[in-house]
């Protein structure tokens, strides 16, 4: 989320002085006119930015999860949907994920290398599937070196998001 900002210009009154220079020149000052100083500050301003709004989504979604969470038996129909949503699409994100290119390997390696059916059917989906943590730690620090790389400054709490 990024803030817009905008310079505004304010008047403030300039002090008067309690010498006697000041209160000359506060007698004169009150024959002509009030005396102002200009002063210019960045001011945040309400807008829109492009981008989503994860900040809001990760609150909303928590609020909302209290607020079922606090309805007990009246809420039990929305837990349940919720909890078999997610199950569902869980699964379905692990499916796409294993499952979008082995058929193109498949066909990579029986067709162009000459493996047997029978090895291709049963290594490429239990390699496809197991030990896949290495991408995820990949795509975290490779975040963390285009961070160091561009000078930018990564906070405790950014790390950890990341």
């Amino acid at each position: 989320f990024k803030t817009n900002y905008e310079k505004r210009s304010f008047k403030v009154p300039i002090q008067a002085n309690e010498t006697l220079v000041g209160a000359v020149i506060n007698n004169v000052s009150e024959a002509m006119e009030t005396l102002t100083r200009i002063t210019e500050e960045l001011v945040p301003v309400p807008g829109s930015v492009n981008g989503v709004n994860a900040l809001g989504l990760v609150v909303f979604s928590m609020c909302f999860g209290f607020v079922i969470g606090n309805m007990k038996e009246q809420g039990q129909a929305l837990r349940e949907f919720f909890d078999s949503l997610n199950e569902a699409i869980m699964r379905l994100v692990a499916v796409i994920m294993c499952s979008a290119t082995l058929p193109i390997t498949f066909k990579c390696l029986e067709e162009n290398n000459g493996v047997d059916k029978r090895v291709t059917r049963f290594v490429l989906p239990v390699g496809a599937t197991i030990n896949m943590d290495g991408t995820a730690l990949y795509e975290a620090l490779a975040a963390i070196f285009i961070a160091q790389v561009n000078n930018f400054e990564l906070n405790f709490g950014q790390i950890i998001t990341i």
